[in-house]
């Protein structure tokens, strides 16, 4: 059965509201479009490889998308594709270059299907390309090997997804219209819910039905977003790292900022600080672990960040300073009205 839950994932803008978000830029001069994807895409989650290639979740297909952030005219670049799905969400690094990644039954505008989700496991390490110079396009000469870990028939509405860390078999996935937290072995393909609590509930009324939306670890505690309840805020909360109770609570809540609705974040790892994206306003915070945060980029009529959904960090030679930003792009359901982006935020000249 498919359930609407509209405008689940996407925000809306009229055509006027195009027209002046246009006309009135407002990013700072350190963000730049790594890549624009064609005007179907719509962009849900971002991770980096180890070489610094992106990897880019499609919310409106089952696939995902390479993007090289040193060639910011490269067609796009399909590198994994899912069976019996309509959609990619979150990915997790479990190994070096290999990930899990979500893969479910959502369509833009129409809604999710309850049980229809899984993780994957996609190995990059095979994947091969032969780069053609003039267009900047790619051939693959052999491809990433992608492999089911499990199905969840539970699910509701897989969102974000991180590792345990260390050599932990676990990643922790967050479902948004549970309001939990599956753990998730990623070499038996074993899971059960781990953490559920109305502190991770979507609110009845809200513009859309999610509650927790993003998550990552840092050292022993869960960072998570909240996307509307108490207005929106930044949470974490401490788990078990090992042993029977992993990935399951040690600890209270904490709320970290009540800065409004979040989608995914980035972690910085050397001060803590949070770089979330705001999805509806189209800005990216920064967010102290003292409660305190700031626009960074994009403003409500910056058609730049429209629609912004996750963060990463590069990992290339020279952009571990950059932050890559993904957007759904447009007005997040019609896929006439703009592609999804890449937007690269340059800390190296801040």
């Amino acid at each position: 059965m498919r359930y609407s839950i509209l405008p689940l994932l996407s925000a809306t803008l009229t055509i006027s509201q195009i027209t002046a978000v246009l006309a009135a830029p407002r990013s700072p001069a350190n963000t730049k479009v790594t890549h624009q994807f064609s005007s179907l895409t719509r962009a849900e989650n971002i991770a980096a490889r180890p070489n610094g290639d992106l990897l880019v979740m499609a919310l409106n297909a089952p696939e995902i998308l390479l993007v090289d952030p040193t060639l910011p005219s490269q067609p796009d670049l399909p590198i994994a594709r899912f069976p019996d799905a309509r959609s990619t969400h979150g990915i997790a690094e479990i190994a070096p270059d290999v990930f899990a990644v979500g893969v479910g039954d959502y369509i833009v505008g129409v809604g999710t299907t309850f049980g229809n989700y899984s993780i994957w496991k996609v190995d990059m390490r095979p994947l091969r390309l032969t780069r053609d110079n003039a267009t900047g396009g790619a051939t693959i000469e052999q491809a990433a090997e992608i492999s089911l870990i499990a199905d969840v028939p539970e699910s509701k509405l897989f969102n974000g997804m991180t590792h345990l860390g260390g050599d932990s078999p676990y990643v922790l996935v967050a479902d948004s219209v549970l309001g939990a937290v599956f753990r998730v072995n990623t070499q038996t393909g074993d899971y059960k819910i781990v953490i559920q609590d109305a502190l991770l509930n979507p609110v009845p009324g809200a513009p859309v039905q999610i509650g927790i939306n993003g998550i990552h670890m840092r050292d022993s505690d869960l960072y998570f977003s909240q996307m509307f309840l108490d207005g929106g805020f930044l949470g974490k909360c401490p788990v078990h790292l090992s042993g029977p109770d992993a990935g399951s609570m040690s600890g209270n809540f904490t709320i970290i900022a009540k800065n409004g609705p979040n989608d995914d974040f980035a972690i910085r790892a050397e001060t803590g600080d949070i770089y979330t994206t705001t999805h509806f306003t189209n800005e990216m915070q920064r967010v102290r672990l003292d409660g305190s945060f700031e626009t960074i980029a994009g403003s409500p009529d910056d058609p730049l960040f429209a629609n912004n959904t996750a963060a990463a960090w590069g990992r290339g030679e020279t952009d571990k300073d950059v932050l890559y930003v993904s957007t759904v792009g447009g007005d997040g359901v019609e896929p006439s009205r703009d592609g999804a982006r890449v937007v690269a935020v340059d800390f190296r000249r801040s």
